[in-house]
């Protein structure tokens, strides 16, 4: 199953992990 959510959930705490 195909979830954009799940994919922009990852984005989001990629970014934030980065600009931490």
């Amino acid at each position: 199953v195909h979830s954009e959510s799940v994919l922009l959930l990852d984005s989001l705490n990629w970014i934030m992990f980065l600009l931490r």
